[in-house]
């Protein structure tokens, strides 16, 4: 009896396979390799279809924001790249490619200086960590395809990143330049967000802002990428039951959330004591008043005799992510050795402050306190238990070129610093 029913069944499960079959081959009509095949070129075609280009809101780590990049897909397979990075000025073409990897994958697959700045280990701007950059990824998983828009998501380290595409009027370089403008007007030491009339700190670190939570402590971080009219939000925000999605540049320094009007960025201009503790400052012999002259050329006679250079001065906060961490003082660089005399203050008002030699030294200082005087770099900023007081004043609060200090106790000991590099301490 029961090889009967084992028959029977047997002979159900035959009849019923080619139905079956049939079935399946309706579905799949066309081979894996076909279909991936048509989803490359239809993807490629999508690219090349913007005559004007794609801006892409370019993201790494969140931490460090969201950057412009306008990119042009060609016949040849090359795409020509622009950046807020490196500016107007500056355009670089190089090849991309597409391919199967589980889906479709956009890569730029040729070095291409304004696009890899992201992705390299250590970007000539020196931002990110050693080793690591900024997290960015130039090769991308095309979640979806277009001719509105392109959404990708970074391969290595999943970054979503969305194109869309720059209207046929629109000028690469007058976007560019626009956006360069508006984020100088919008750029501010410190920030505070008011939310119905409740204000806030806020700080800055690259293109994200961070605030506190006074009622629990949280922080409360914003990620942005630069527009032509303000800051937009990676991600809308959400806080004590108001959405935050941006800010608009108004010239009255109240720059609303396009979404909420209850909602601002204001920007605070720290004082001159704060600015210059926080910041670091470049120092020229030919800056320094005669007190200060007299020391300095000891250091460069000395400098001469080892045979080196003395490329940098730099006074105020200083140093990297690595080990020696950052400190505040004076940092040299002679020849290709650095060293920190560390200093100590006392922010006296909102422009004057009282420093001196802490006695601490980083990197090669104490040698070259020892065997070449360089701490006779010292005494015009404050010397070992002889402080300084200084009156400190610039040019533009909101954007010092530099800062002059004047010894409250000795008038010839006058020191103006720049905001910009200083090469060669001593021929300039």
């Amino acid at each position: 009896m029961k090889k009967i029913y084992y028959l029977l069944f047997l002979l159900t499960v035959l009849m019923t396979l080619p139905s079956c079959t049939s079935e399946v081959d309706n579905v799949f009509d066309k081979s894996s390799a076909v279909r991936i095949e048509e989803a490359i070129s239809a993807d490629k075609d999508i690219l090349k279809s913007a005559s004007n280009g794609w801006l892409m809101e370019y993201y790494g780590d969140a931490k460090y924001g969201g950057y412009n990049m306008l990119c042009k897909f060609n016949a040849d397979n090359t795409v020509t790249v622009k950046n807020e990075v490196f500016g107007a000025d500056t355009a670089y073409t190089s090849h991309f490619k597409l391919e199967q990897s589980q889906g479709v994958v956009l890569s730029f697959d040729e070095y291409n200086p304004l696009f890899h700045f992201f992705s390299d280990p250590a970007n000539p701007a020196g931002v990110g960590d050693n080793g690591k950059g900024m997290y960015g990824d130039f090769e991308f998983r095309v979640l979806s395809a277009s001719a509105d828009s392109v959404v990708l998501l970074g391969k290595k380290h999943n970054s979503k990143i969305v194109m869309t595409p720059l209207a046929k009027d629109v000028k690469w370089d007058d976007y560019l330049n626009k956006l360069d403008e508006t984020a100088k007007k919008m750029s501010s030491k410190k920030y505070a967000i008011v939310i119905d009339g409740t204000s806030i700190p806020v700080s800055q670190s690259y293109r994200t802002l961070t605030f506190t939570d006074p009622k629990t402590g949280n922080d409360v971080t914003m990620t942005y990428i630069q527009t032509p009219t303000g800051f937009k939000l990676r991600e809308p925000v959400t806080y004590s039951g108001k959405t935050i999605t941006g800010f608009t540049y108004s010239d009255d320094d109240s720059w609303l959330d396009p979404a909420d009007k209850s909602i601002k960025l204001v920007p605070v201009t720290p004082t001159i004591t704060e600015q210059f503790v926080g910041n670091y400052w470049f120092i020229a012999y030919s800056k320094l008043g005669a007190f200060g002259q007299q020391y300095w050329s000891v250091v460069k006679s000395n400098a001469d005799a080892l045979g080196e250079t003395f490329i940098y001065g730099i006074f105020g906060t200083y140093g990297n992510e690595g080990t020696e961490g950052t400190h505040f003082g004076l940092t040299f660089d002679s020849g290709n050795y650095w060293g920190t005399f560390g200093f100590k203050y006392t922010i006296v008002s909102a422009d004057e402050i009282k420093m001196e030699y802490a006695g601490t030294n980083y990197g090669n200082a104490a040698w070259y306190a020892a065997n070449a005087n360089y701490n006779y770099c010292l005494p015009p900023f404050g010397y070992a238990n002889a402080a300084r007081t200084f009156k400190l004043t610039t040019d533009n609060l909101k954007a010092p070129t530099y800062v002059k200090l004047t010894d409250e106790s000795d008038p010839t000991n006058v020191i103006v610093l720049s905001a910009s590099v200083v090469q060669g301490v001593f021929s300039n």
